[in-house]
């Protein structure tokens, strides 16, 4: 069962050892390509290394998490592909709290700044992160760091601008585009734009003003 499928243990090892999180069963096999039958009697073969936290696989032990580091994710260039493969499964899947926590952590770990500011500021993913204590932490981490130097005030601005945008291609209800105006607001004033985000409240007035007019 094993030998089926070359190079298993290694693409396995390193999914596994530089999710976020760990990853779930379904995400292995699906990333991995490989059958249930295959995938249960690899898993059977390297249990004791691993633990399963909420439904994800993760490794047990340090040691372990080193010594697979030291084999299969000796070089940069190594790493950031495999970092890769799981963006684009990620982005290959519906939005839910599995994407927002783990593809944009990748791209960050990536140094993929337009792809991760693109990522964040969907405004799908924007709501679900936003929507959390630590998906608003995770937001501010990410623009924090991209705002040191990556990217300027002007693209974050443009960025929200495109979210708004993006919403009405979506065709979000009236309330939604209200509360992601909002939060917009709420995330530009934390990163410290207060400026930047009075149009984002005027919108959402407008928007609340114009509804309140077809009522």
């Amino acid at each position: 069962g094993i030998q089926e499928r070359c190079g298993l243990t290694e693409d396995f090892m390193s999914f596994v050892a530089l999710s976020r999180r760990g990853l779930s069963e379904f995400e292995l096999m699906d990333i991995l390509q490989v059958p249930r039958a295959m995938f249960s009697s690899f898993f059977l073969a390297v249990t004791q290394i691993l633990k399963v936290s909420c439904g994800l696989f993760t490794i047990a032990h340090a040691l372990c998490l080193r010594a697979i580091e030291d084999k299969y994710l000796n070089h940069l260039l190594i790493r950031k592909s495999v970092r890769l493969r799981i963006v684009e499964y990620f982005q290959s899947r519906p939005v839910t709290h599995r994407t927002v926590d783990e593809m944009p952590w990748q791209l960050f770990h990536c140094r993929q700044w337009q792809e991760l500011a693109t990522s964040i500021m969907n405004p799908h993913i924007f709501f679900l992160l936003f929507s959390t204590d630590e998906g608003r932490f995770d937001l501010m981490i990410y623009w924090s760091q991209m705002l040191s130097g990556e990217i300027d005030s002007s693209d974050l601005n443009a960025k929200c601008d495109q979210c708004l945008s993006l919403a009405d291609e979506f065709s979000f209800s009236v309330d939604e585009k209200v509360d992601l105006c909002l939060n917009l607001a709420d995330m530009l004033q934390m990163l410290g734009y207060f400026d930047s985000s009075l149009p984002f409240i005027r919108r959402a007035n407008h928007l609340q003003e114009a509804t309140s007019g077809l009522n």
